[in-house]
């Protein structure tokens, strides 16, 4: 279609760019396109220079009417034009480009002009995500028209220029596909009495496709549109073909044609354009990772380095050593507030016994101790560590000698008991209302005497070597009294039983002898004690004698390995010959079957301080 401006005779539709036609820099690059974005990554220092000649003939016309009746004339036709750009990149994602043509002969509505300059571009890529070799690419361009052309020629817009684009693109091992799609807005030429607008925003989308017919020569085929938004008129487009290649001077050149799509403000019935260029690539080849080291000393070249101060010139992702501990007793329980020292910083474990030593490089050595109250020193010395995060389990030593008293009672609810110490450092302790103590013990064999009101006194022994790491843990249970002190007994509430026609001692009877240990142990004044067994008539008189005195011998020695001294004990078997009930129920051959402590002698007690 033909576009009709219809002005007065005189008037004309000025501020307006009919040029229409912006090659890109191509960095180098034969698979680029001529005015479509590509997304593609350079190493700084890589640029272009080029310069395309383009001559078109016009296709939009100014037709008004004259004393001599109707004329028809382009607003821009029979261009020859020499198209400049340049580009570089800054950084492996961000080029700047500028472009722009000087115009050298035209003719249009304005009559024949001579050389003069258009409007300049400055534009800025930036690619977001791009491939290694194939794969999606994408990117964004904003970019900024300046109004240096002679709008009243049809050369350049009346202002500033703003565009803004999303290229995206595929690459293949030799075909390229790339897609634009952006607005942009310049300053609308200023309609004449009944004539139209020229300019405004627009919506801009161009695409196309290039493919490698060899490493040196590409070829393509690409088309752009706009789409006015409002008011105003803008070109539909134009479809173009050409090639591209690179001389082994680091020269380029390019040649194509175009035909416009459409009647419109800059498309041409035709165009045909070629030119020449310098580039300057810094081959991606070289650093294929984009790591700033050369793949012929990187020893990872799809691998980008990760710059940490460790390696960081080998070219690897190497990754600093991130060491998290946490810090155990030989219970499995996290020991909280152990701390060490790292390059001069003290590191403390938290409420899970663990700590975070700071990222350091792996092969920086890892001397240090890891210490606690109530703890050994446990050294720590790596002389390498593994890259990345990593986990580690210690378990710190105790103090040689200690000792964990944990009383309850026989619901398993702690009990506050006291302690007291018999051995190379007597002492007494008084436990907490959570019913245990940590205590801390020189070499030597030790007596722990354990009594609280209303529970039976029990003991322990235990013998510590001065030496061992490990936890001693004593654990007690205390139960009402089933013993009594009375003025000539020892009196026991429940029966000690033996296994059937046998001197050996069954396990309930074990509580009642601890309670029985710990009363002539918190009594020393009992000094001697005659430890008396008795059976039933049943049987053979000789034989329960007999087994009477193999069983009192038993708990004799059950107590003086309990800690009881042995000159204070006295075993006496009687047999059947001290019944204390008739032997004529069995309720009374029971009570017969018993053991007795008689108190043979006995100091007074020491008087209380």
């Amino acid at each position: 279609m033909t576009l009709f401006l219809l002005l007065l005779a005189q008037a004309q539709a000025e501020g307006v760019d009919a040029h229409h036609f912006t090659p890109l820099p191509t960095l180098g690059a034969p698979l680029s396109l001529v005015e479509t974005w590509r997304v593609t990554s350079q190493l700084p220092g890589s640029f272009s220079v080029s310069g395309t000649m383009d001559m078109s003939r016009g296709n939009a016309l100014l037709v008004y009417e004259d004393w001599e009746g109707v004329v028809e004339t382009p607003l821009l036709d029979d261009v020859l034009a020499l198209n400049l750009s340049a580009g570089a990149a800054l950084t492996p994602r961000l080029s700047v480009a500028v472009m722009g043509p000087l115009f050298l002969r035209s003719e249009g509505a304005s009559g024949q002009q001579g050389a003069g300059l258009g409007d300049v571009r400055l534009a800025a890529p930036i690619g977001l995500v791009i491939p290694e070799t194939t794969g999606l690419a994408l990117g964004v361009v904003p970019g900024l028209d300046l109004p240096t052309g002679d709008s009243t020629q049809y050369a350049g817009a009346p202002g500033l220029g703003l565009s803004a684009l999303v290229a995206a693109g595929y690459r293949a091992e030799r075909l390229s596909v790339d897609l634009n799609v952006g607005a942009q807005r310049h300053p609308a030429a200023e309609a004449t009495q009944s004539a139209e607008a020229i300019g405004g925003a627009a919506l801009l989308l161009a695409g196309g496709a290039s493919f490698a017919v060899s490493q040196s020569v590409g070829v393509a085929a690409e088309a752009n549109l706009q789409r006015a938004l409002g008011e105003g008129v803008v070109r539909p487009g134009e479809a173009l073909l050409s090639a591209r290649g690179l001389l082994g001077t680091g020269l380029t050149w390019t040649a194509g044609a175009g035909v416009g799509l459409g009647e419109a403000v800059g498309a041409p019935q035709w165009r045909l354009f070629g030119g020449v260029g310098y580039a300057r690539v810094v081959d991606p080849a070289s650093d294929r990772d984009l790591d700033g080291v050369v793949d012929d000393l990187d020893a990872c070249v799809r691998k980008a380095e990760v710059k940490n101060g460790y390696n960081d010139a080998d070219g690897c992702p190497d990754a600093l050593a991130e060491l998290d501990l946490t810090v155990l007793n030989d219970q499995g329980e996290p020991v909280v507030g152990a701390s060490l020292s790292v390059d001069g910083v003290t590191l403390t474990t938290d409420a899970q016994g663990r700590l975070r030593v700071p990222p350091r490089a792996p092969d920086a050595a890892l001397t240090t101790s890891l210490t606690a109250e109530g703890y050994s020193p446990l050294p720590i010395d790596r002389a390498t560590l593994s890259e990345g995060p990593q986990a580690e389990t210690l378990t710190l030593p105790w103090l040689p000698g200690t000792v964990r008293l944990i009383v309850k009672d026989a619901a398993g609810q702690p009990v506050p008991a006291v302690v007291t110490l018999t051995g190379p450092t007597p002492q007494t302790r008084q436990l907490g209302a959570e019913g245990r103590e940590q205590l801390v013990l020189g070499a030597g064999d030790w007596q722990l005497l354990v009594s609280a009101p209303g529970k039976g006194a029990e003991v322990r022994q235990i013998k510590l070597d001065g030496v061992s790491t490990a936890l001693t843990v004593v654990e007690l249970t205390l139960t009402p009294p089933v013993v009594e002190l009375q003025a000539k007994e020892v009196v026991i509430t429940q029966a000690i039983l033996f296994d059937l026609d046998a001197a050996t001692l069954r396990p309930d009877a074990e509580p009642i002898l601890r309670q029985v240990a710990g009363l002539l142990i918190q009594h020393p004044e009992l000094t001697r004690v005659e430890i008396q067994g008795h059976t039933d008539d049943q049987g053979d008189a000789e034989y329960n004698l007999k087994l009477s005195q193999e069983r009192v011998e038993t708990v004799r020695a059950w107590l003086i390995a309990s800690g009881v001294d042995p000159e204070r004990l006295v075993a006496q078997g009687y047999g059947e010959s001290k019944p204390i009930q008739p032997n004529t129920t069995e309720a009374g051959q029971a009570a017969n079957r018993r053991v007795q402590f008689v108190i043979l002698a006995q100091q007074p007690p020491p008087k209380k301080r």
